[in-house]
């Protein structure tokens, strides 16, 4: 009975917690239709290298290894026997809450020139939630959490080419077991896997210069609907997205230890889930309300893929208005081939019928003998949660771990 009096209150805490996972921003609009999915803390971007490149991941310069573990996991595997971990701290949403925050833990480590696993961990600490009665009266406090343990394997097939695979274990607990609407909910259990390739090709301009072209592509977060009660109906989609971009790099050799380079990148995304009908302000003989524009979303995993292509109530036009657009820009410069200072920007385009988030992207990095930081800012409108969302990376990575760790003692 404690968890009914509570229900009200318990309701509207999860449900405004549920829309600042989803990335979701109400609009006064007719015809914003956003997508809806669970498991939002998927799509957040926690690496600050990418997030300051326009967020930018499914392709990645030659010396970035670590969005193989979030965006696209044939990017571990380039023809390079390297090693590499790394860190990422990301305070949430400070401009809403203090006490959100996201920690990342990845590592990978090549086999061969061929072969390369990986793996990472995420966890989205929501912070503390204080339950009470409908009297005031308090009932407990408690900390919502979501975690992911992925595993990644990639493969060089050439010079030019390489695939990957990834699988995740996904746990999200939102409400402690508590009922809502007279329903027991649970803990969320689920998998989900990651597939992409990448293309890479080097064009010599000159005996200094070089210009380097990448393509990348990969299907995120493919996994089965989910849902937080015991029922089998009203289950939801999680956020299987589809990424596709290129890359082009320009060095320009200073001498035989320095060099400095310059990389343009754009990535096109969109989730690979059914868009939300317009219905008809009647009911069919199944009870159920009869869809006027689009197409019924209350189908299977693989169906829902493949009909997020052509299922927009607004036809083209609004499949267009899915399409999420990024745009990164890198300038780095190395000192006798062992230090690497950069700088980045970038841009984030969403449609404001689909969710409106746009922002630009800073960002810097240092790299010494293989240690790196790195630094990303996000730098949207007063009135958008991410407005100076911020995000922390520190690791190591290299190629040469005997010659590295012997230079760095000199």
């Amino acid at each position: 009975m404690k968890n009914m009096n509570s229900y009200v209150l318990n309701r509207l805490l999860i449900s405004i917690l549920i829309l600042i996972i989803f990335h979701n921003r109400i609009m006064s609009q007719d015809d914003y239709n956003p997508v809806h999915t669970q498991l939002g803390f998927l799509t957040t971007n926690t690496n600050a290298r990418s997030m300051g490149f326009g967020e930018i991941g499914v392709v990645s310069s030659q010396q970035y290894y670590e969005t193989g573990l979030t965006h696209n996991p044939a990017l571990l595997s380039r023809g390079e026997k390297v090693l590499g971990v790394n860190l990422s701290y990301m305070p949430w949403l400070r401009n809403l809450v203090n006490d959100m925050n996201f920690i990342d833990v990845g590592a990978f480590f090549a086999i061969n020139k061929k072969n390369t696993l990986g793996i990472s961990f995420r966890y989205f600490d929501m912070g503390a939630i204080t339950y009470t009665d409908i009297n005031g009266s308090l009932i407990g406090t408690y900390n919502p959490y979501e975690y992911y343990l992925n595993l990644g394997y990639a493969r060089t097939l050439s010079d030019k080419f390489s695939v990957g695979i990834g699988g995740k274990y996904l746990v999200s607990d939102l409400t402690a077991g508590m009922y809502v609407g007279g329903e027991a909910t649970k803990k969320l259990q689920t998998f989900a896997f990651d597939i992409g390739g990448d293309f890479r090709n080097n064009y010599p301009l000159t005996k200094k210069s070089n210009l380097r072209l990448d393509i990348g592509l990969s299907i995120i977060n493919i996994g089965p609907k989910v849902s937080y009660s015991e029922s089998k109906e009203n289950k939801e989609f999680i956020p299987t997205t589809l990424y596709l971009g290129t890359m082009l790099s320009y060095d320009f050799k200073i001498d035989s230890i320095n060099k400095i380079s310059f990389d343009f990148g754009y990535q096109l995304q969109k989730l690979l889930v059914p868009s939300n009908p317009i219905y008809k302000p009647v009911f069919g003989p199944d009870g159920k309300p009869v869809i006027d524009k689009g197409y019924d979303n209350d189908v299977s995993m693989f169906q829902g893929m493949i009909q997020s292509f052509y299922d927009a109530p607004g036809g083209f036009k609004e499949e267009w208005h899915e399409l999420i657009h990024k745009i990164g820009f890198e300038a780095s410069y190395t000192l006798i081939n062992k230090i690497i200072l950069s700088l980045r920007v970038g841009r984030s385009m969403e449609h404001e019928t689909k969710g409106h988030h746009k922002y630009f992207t800073l960002g810097q990095g240092i790299s010494i003998y293989g240690f790196y930081f790195d630094f990303a800012y996000i730098l949207a409108e007063s009135n958008n949660p991410y407005d100076k969302q911020t995000c922390f990376n520190i690791g190591f990575r290299t190629n040469d771990l005997k010659n590295t760790f012997k230079n760095t003692m000199k």
